[in-house]
């Protein structure tokens, strides 16, 4: 019987991060665009097929600019704001901060921050984080830590406005994703 010897050749494996430990991946403060347009690669969808959708202003701002939703009288508010989408790396950990308000402490705000695939509510399918009832009429800030995703690829934050009726505006401000991981960097190895 021969017995088959296998020989393994010394092989040399570097991880590259393609965003290092600390880097901003996403900064937006709204400020170098002109209300009412959004800043390149930012998108939107209407899903209540309003008159309101998300969009810059000079009012009711954390710093220079935000981005508000504007209620409607009649219809509850279904409108998403969604960043441009950004390459994440599987078992990384990255933060989420953005400040947020009501316009009006009598007019509570609901909303809800998803991450998913595409720009799209269909792809908004892992939830960061909820904040119903907001009535803080003054920017706060919200942090989301330590998430990861499933598979390496590119990502889209979804900021989700969905008040009920006759509300008043929703406002958001200062995103900030940051890279929080620091990545595995394997020089060489010998394998026998």
């Amino acid at each position: 019987m021969r017995i088959a010897s296998l020989t393994m050749f010394a092989a040399a494996v570097v991880f590259v991060a393609a965003a290092p430990a600390g880097a901003q991946l996403i900064d937006e403060n709204f400020d170098g665009v002109t209300p009412p347009a959004l800043p390149a690669g930012w998108t939107i969808d209407n899903a209540n097929s309003d008159s309101q959708e998300w969009k810059t202003t000079g009012s009711f701002v954390c710093s220079g600019n935000s981005v508000y939703m504007h209620y409607n009288s009649s219809l509850a508010m279904d409108d998403w704001l969604f960043t441009p989408g950004v390459a994440l790396t599987s078992g990384w950990t990255y933060t989420l901060t953005f400040n947020y308000r009501a316009a009006s402490a009598i007019y509570p705000e609901d909303l809800t921050v998803y991450i998913g695939t595409s720009a799209g509510a269909g792809a908004m399918v892992t939830q960061l984080i909820d904040l119903p009832g907001i009535t803080n009429a003054t920017c706060q800030l919200a942090t989301v830590t330590d998430f990861s995703v499933p598979a390496t690829g590119t990502y889209y934050i979804g900021f989700h406005g969905h008040s009920p009726a006759d509300m008043d505006d929703l406002v958001l401000d200062d995103i900030l994703l940051v890279n929080t991981d620091t990545p595995v960097e394997l020089e060489s190895f010998d394998v026998e």
